[in-house]
């Protein structure tokens, strides 16, 4: 009857060694879980991070092309107003050229 029990005993000492196992790796598995939830809350830092570095990217490349533009225009602008001062000095040489020539008719006149 003793041999009979010796493998139950062997039988019930390796089911409580499954046991022990499948208790740690619940364990383990419970920890893994934590880690990993904490992994994910990190990438989402990481992805929050890098979608809000994009957006501020790409703000400032509005900004800056924005700005382009208006350099653009400001300088067609500036061209626009150096052609006129160049017309009115050009009219104020002639305006000038005109009142000397009569001032010398006058004089002319006057001798």
């Amino acid at each position: 009857m003793l041999e009979s029990l010796v493998p139950n005993i062997e039988l019930k000492k390796y089911h409580d060694d499954k046991e022990k196992n499948l208790k740690r790796l619940r364990e383990i598995n419970c920890l893994l879980a934590i880690e990993n939830e904490k992994l994910r809350e990190e990438v989402k830092k990481w992805v929050q991070l890098t979608v809000n570095t994009q957006r501020d990217l790409d703000e400032t490349k509005r900004k800056q092309l924005e700005q382009e533009k208006n350099n653009d225009s400001l300088n067609t602008k500036a061209i626009q107003v150096r052609k006129k001062n160049k017309r009115l000095l050009r009219n104020i040489v002639d305006l000038h050229e005109e009142t000397e020539a009569k001032k010398i008719i006058v004089e002319v006149e006057v001798l």
